[in-house]
């Protein structure tokens, strides 16, 4: 991935003789990489800054704010919000629980890609597991709003079931 990405980046000779790139930068960026502290596409923008100017590392993810945002509880805090946003989605996940990929979607989009995609999707899956039971016992208190409210919980619990399955 590096080293595809810096070759695109250098991709001409004046580019490579202009580059002020060097070992301890590829270096920095391999271990920002690897303890998750960015993104790849975060990644992506940072080497193009060092390239341009030379810059560590450090005070270019500070700089542009291109830090990983990998914090459970401001990222749950997002993940509600998108939640609370895409109502509609919450209500749709208790019968696809594929829709998942869509509120990660959103998520990253919210945080403009900088949540770990991983953690993301756990965090989510298991917010989103905890509302759809919510929303069941909402559905079986007024049972007025359901036609069979028996078979919707059924349905309801083989696809948290697969959520759980899929989390794990």
């Amino acid at each position: 991935m590096i080293t595809t990405d810096i070759m695109g980046l250098l991709d001409t000779r004046e580019k490579r003789e202009m580059s002020k790139l060097e070992g301890d930068h590829i270096s920095d960026l391999v271990e920002y990489i690897k303890s998750n502290k960015i993104t790849r596409a975060s990644a992506k923008l940072a080497l193009d800054e060092v390239i341009k100017n030379g810059k560590q590392l450090s005070e270019i993810i500070e700089d542009l704010d291109l830090g990983h945002v990998s914090d459970e509880a401001t990222l749950s805090d997002i993940i509600e919000e998108v939640l609370d946003e895409e109502a509609k989605a919450v209500e749709d996940a208790k019968q696809n629980p594929d829709i998942v990929n869509f509120l990660v979607g959103k998520v990253m989009q919210k945080t403009h890609g900088k949540a770990d995609p991983e953690l993301t999707l756990a965090l989510l899956k298991k917010i989103l597991v905890y509302k759809i039971i919510f929303l069941i016992h909402i559905d079986s208190l007024f049972p007025f709003l359901l036609v069979d409210v028996s078979n919707q919980f059924a349905q309801n619990m083989f696809h948290i079931q697969y959520i759980l399955h899929a989390v794990s």
